[in-house]
């Protein structure tokens, strides 16, 4: 009859009747790891400047819109109302780039701004100031 091989000891004396793997090959020392060359030539790049000068140029190109309505609405080519009608819709489409016109987020800030414009005393007044009426 064929004997039940022994189950390997389990415990702490498991170890002591371990049977040794052999020594352990001794490990080379590296001097260079590959493709470190340019992970450090990255480290030693400059930061990009660019993110900044997107902003600015964005707020340029912001400015030169809200002068252009301005400019318009001075010769007399745009009424007050239509003025501030395309100021809400120049901010509308600034804020939520990528967003349709039927966005529901683009038609909700839509209807705030031109809350405010209604609402707001101090946007009221101007928008009168600039219709010509002084009342």
């Amino acid at each position: 009859m064929a004997s039940k091989p022994s189950e390997p000891q389990k415990g702490i004396g498991a170890a002591d009747k371990a049977q040794a793997a052999g020594r352990a090959a001794p490990v080379q020392k590296i001097s260079n790891v590959e493709g470190s060359e340019q992970v450090e030539a990255a480290a030693k790049a400059a930061p990009i400047g660019a993110p900044a000068a997107i902003g600015a140029v964005g707020k340029a190109v912001s400015a030169d819109r809200v002068a252009s309505i301005a400019d318009r609405l001075r010769k007399g080519v745009i009424t007050p109302p239509q003025a501030v009608e395309e100021l809400i819709e120049d901010t509308v489409r600034t804020s939520l780039p990528g967003l349709t016109e039927s966005s529901p987020l683009t038609q909700k800030l839509r209807e705030i701004l031109q809350s405010y414009a209604k609402d707001d005393p101090y946007l009221f007044a101007k928008v009168r100031r600039l219709s010509g009426d002084q009342e």
